[in-house]
C-alpha cells in the first residue's frame, strides 16, 4: 500500500498539480506487479510511475495489484527405456494442480516417485499427487520432475529335482 498526502510532494507548488508516482518498491513472491488501485481489491487505476493530475483534498491510499506468475512443468523419464509424457504448459503460482500419471517404463525397474533432482535428493512427489503448488516463483521457468526408479529384485530358485529341499537366492535385475 502506498499512502500519499500533501507532505508526500514537497516540491509541488500546490497539491492539485501533476503528480508522478514513485517506482514500485514492493515485491510479492510468485507475482508480477500490475499497477495501483484505490482499494485493496479494486482494478488497476494507475500504472507504475504514472503521471496524473489529482486534486489532493484528502489522503490518497493506493494498493498494489498483483498477478500470479505462470510456469511450466516437464517430466523426465530419467533413463527410461520407453514411454513419453507431455508436461503442463501453464501453471499459476498459488494454484494447486495434480501431477500426471507416470507413463515411462524402464526394463528391470519400477516407478518409485517424482523428484526435483534426477538423483532423488530433491523434493519428492507421488504419482498423480494432488495439491502440488508453487514449484517456482520465477515467471516462465520450466520445472523438471524426474522419475525415480526402484530396481526390481527376483528370486532364483534351485530345485534338485529329487528331494523336497530347494535353495533360494535373491537376484537383482541387472
Amino acid at each position: 500500500m502506498l499512502h500519499l498526502n500533501s507532505s508526500s510532494f514537497s516540491s509541488l507548488s500546490s497539491v492539485s498539480s501533476s503528480l508522478a508516482l514513485t517506482a514500485n518498491a514492493f515485491t510479492k513472491s510468485g507475482s508480477t506487479f500490475r499497477g495501483w488501485a484505490t482499494s485493496a481489491n479494486g482494478n488497476v487505476v494507475y500504472t507504475d510511475q504514472q503521471e496524473f493530475n489529482y486534486l489532493l483534498t484528502a489522503d490518497l491510499e493506493l494498493h498494489a495489484i498483483w498477478s500470479p506468475i505462470a510456469y511450466k512443468v516437464a517430466y523426465d523419464g530419467n533413463m527410461a527405456t520407453g514411454g513419453e509424457m507431455e508436461g503442463h504448459d501453464e501453471i499459476f503460482y498459488d494454484a494447486p494442480f495434480t501431477l500426471k500419471k507416470n507413463l515411462y517404463v524402464r526394463t528391470g525397474y519400477t516407478f518409485k516417485e517424482w523428484n526435483r533432482n534426477a538423483d532423488g535428493t530433491g523434493e519428492s512427489f507421488a504419482d498423480e499427487q494432488e495439491g502440488v503448488v508453487n514449484l517456482t516463483s520465477t515467471a516462465g521457468e520450466t520445472v523438471v520432475l524426474y522419475v525415480i526408479w526402484n530396481e526390481n529384485t527376483y528370486t532364483l530358485q534351485y530345485n534338485s529335482n529329487y528331494t523336497s529341499v530347494c535353495e533360494k537366492v535373491d537376484v537383482l535385475s541387472d
